[in-house]
């Protein structure tokens, strides 16, 4: 099968076979699919509810969930803990969601909501870093609109991935004569091309 021979579904990450199936809205074969994905402790599409005295909150996240690994959750874990001052116990994935990649839902303690919805800019930085644009709690919105200088590092980055990062490309300006060596100016242009797809990329699929 096309699907396993390509990995784009594996025994730990059955989204791809799972957004097929609710696109052809097969409920019945998507409903055995979770189930296989319960008892293979892989990665789908779900939301468990908060238990009482926590709150879900969603991060999302500019990049393709079929790459993400455990150690990216735990790092994505470990940076909110840090923000909220608190364990990387009281933070607890309850489920991914699609978008246009995907959004991590995370359980926090009512009583840290407060501490993350202040966060400097400092801690957002250390979120898009991390791939996270914004996140939701609730009808709230918080937008992690950088004002200091972050490099741009790919934590889900992979060779094969349909979704890129956005990328800075020098564009040569054709009309423009070479400029005097002594002014040296820079006459190149840069354009930032953002690629945006569903959580998994149908084209790769065909």
């Amino acid at each position: 099968m096309v699907l396993w021979k390509e990995e784009i579904i594996t025994t730990s990450n059955i989204i791809a076979m799972q957004f097929l199936l609710q696109e052809t809205k097969s409920e019945e074969l998507e409903r055995k699919c979770v189930e296989y994905a319960k008892k293979q402790n892989a990665i789908y599409y779900y939301e468990k509810p908060p238990e009482n005295g926590w709150r879900n909150v969603r991060f999302h996240v500019d990049a393709n969930l079929h790459y993400l690994s455990t150690d990216d959750v735990i790092k994505i874990r470990e940076t909110v803990a840090n923000i909220v001052d608190c364990s990387i116990e009281e933070i607890r994935v309850h489920g991914y969601l699609r978008s246009t990649s995907f959004f991590i839902v995370l359980a926090i303690k009512e009583i840290y909501i407060g501490r993350l919805l202040a966060m400097t800019q400092h801690d957002k930085d250390k979120l898009r870093k991390l791939k996270i644009d914004y996140i939701r709690d609730g009808f709230k919105t918080i937008k992690m609109q950088q004002t200091t200088e972050v490099k741009d590092q790919d934590k889900f980055g992979h060779p094969n991935s349909s979704l890129e990062s956005p990328k800075e490309e020098d564009i040569a300006d054709k009309g423009q004569s070479k400029p005097d060596p002594v002014e040296k100016k820079d006459v190149s242009k840069k354009a930032n091309v953002t690629l945006e797809v569903q959580g998994v990329s149908v084209e790769k699929l065909n």
